[in-house]
Order: structure tokens, then sequence, then C-alpha cells
């Protein structure tokens, strides 16, 4: 992510990403990186979203989420973060406040901690390289219904890996490759998935993941889902 202190700019990115100027909840910064925590600050300040109380380090992400539950919990996955111990800690603050909205930034390459948090509980991943995706994440929160965010299903580690490689358009046999399992068992979590989110086809289990920030590349996501559907409908003519 590229930033800078210029104040127009600053009005410019929040209208770009389509944050208004009405009040929001405040939100709990951890990130344990001086730069990525100035950047971010800066950015979510520029957009009119105060930043109400930080931390350095996750480990004290679920004492913030009991002694602010009305904040946003935004969380920058540092270049040392083990995704194990990301996982815990969120799962252990969504535990404490199961209502509690979290948004995690992470590199674009960093699967496993974007598994790990889509899995611990959290309500958005975005990648830390585009300025615009971060607010669009935030956003997304005041966007959405707060009853359907509350009953958003909860996936396993597995069934968040599996829906992964399924949205980046990959084959059973390739998901099956990947993950260290028959394709037996990628078609039992498919089922799986498609009865916790109340969808019918691998096409409309694409599209989900891409909306909910679970690839990296949402537009390729996309793309391959609608390829995909054409390519069942001629199936079927």
């Amino acid at each position: 992510m590229r930033v800078t202190a210029g104040g127009t700019e600053a009005t410019g990115v929040g209208q770009a990403a389509g944050i208004e100027s009405k009040a929001r909840s405040p939100i709990t910064l951890v990130c344990g990186d001086s730069i990525w925590d100035h950047s971010i600050s800066w950015l979510l300040s520029s957009a009119g979203l105060e930043i109400a109380a930080r931390a350095r380090d996750v480990d004290r992400a679920p004492d913030l989420v009991a002694r602010h539950p009305q904040h946003v919990l935004v969380v920058h996955v540092d270049e040392d973060l083990e995704p194990e111990r990301l996982y815990k800690r969120l799962k252990e603050a969504h535990r404490l406040r199961p209502a509690v909205d979290i948004v995690v930034i992470c590199r674009p390459v960093d699967v496993a901690s974007r598994d790990s948090a889509f899995a611990a509980g959290a309500t958005r991943v975005t990648s830390r390289d585009n300025a615009l995706e971060i607010l669009r994440a935030v956003q997304a929160l005041w966007d959405e219904d707060v009853a359907a965010i509350a009953e958003r299903p909860r996936l396993t580690r597995r069934e968040v890996e599996i829906l992964r490689l399924v949205a980046e358009g990959r084959t059973n046999r390739e998901v099956a490759q990947l993950a260290w399992v028959t394709e037996q068992t990628v078609k039992f979590h498919l089922a799986s998935i498609y009865k916790k989110l109340g969808i019918h086809s691998r096409a409309e289990a694409m599209v989900w993941a891409a909306a909910n920030g679970m690839t990296a590349d949402v537009g390729a996501s996309l793309l391959a889902a609608v390829s995909l559907s054409a390519a069942s409908s001629r199936s079927e003519a």
C-alpha cells in the first residue's frame, strides 16, 4: 500500500472507497509493525474513521475486544505472526464476543493467514497492498445487515481451505492433491460448505468466496465462476 500525507489526497481516498462522513463504530487497531501501523492509521483516519484503541501484539486482541465491545477489531498480520497464533487469538476474541466485527489485513500471498482468519471468525480479510480494498473491507461492515453478519455460518479450517482452492478455479482432483486428501473427501467438504452457505453449485461457491475476500485475486475468481456457469448452461442445453 502506498500512502502519502496530503490532506487533499486523503479526502479523495475516502470518497473513492465510498466512506461517508456519518458516525461509525470506533476501531481497535492491532499492528506490531510501526511503519504499517502509521500507514493504516493514516488511511483509516483520512476516511473519517476513529482509532480509539491500539495494541502492538495480537495476544492482546481478546482483552481489547472484551474491554471495547462496540469497537471494530482491525488486525494487521505482521511478518513474524504465525497463522496458528492468529487463529487462536481471533477465535478467543470471537468466543468472548460472537458479534465482534474483525477485519484482517495481510499480504496477498499469505493464504495460510487468510484461511486461519476466516476459520477463526473474521468478517473480512483484505490485502494490505491495496488501500481502497482496506477501506472497502471496513465500509462493508456498515453496509451489511447486522443480523446477516451475526448469522454468517462458520466454516472449519479445512472447509475454508477447500473453498479457497475451489474459488481459485481448481478441479476436485487438484484440490485433493493440494490439500492432501482424497477427491471423495473434497466432495464431502463441498457438500457441507454448500449446506452451510445455502448455495447449490460450484459457481455460487466461487462467487461467495470472492465476495467475502477469501481469494486475493477477486477478479480471477469471479471470471472463473462465470466461465463455469456458462459451461454448465451449455451442457444442460
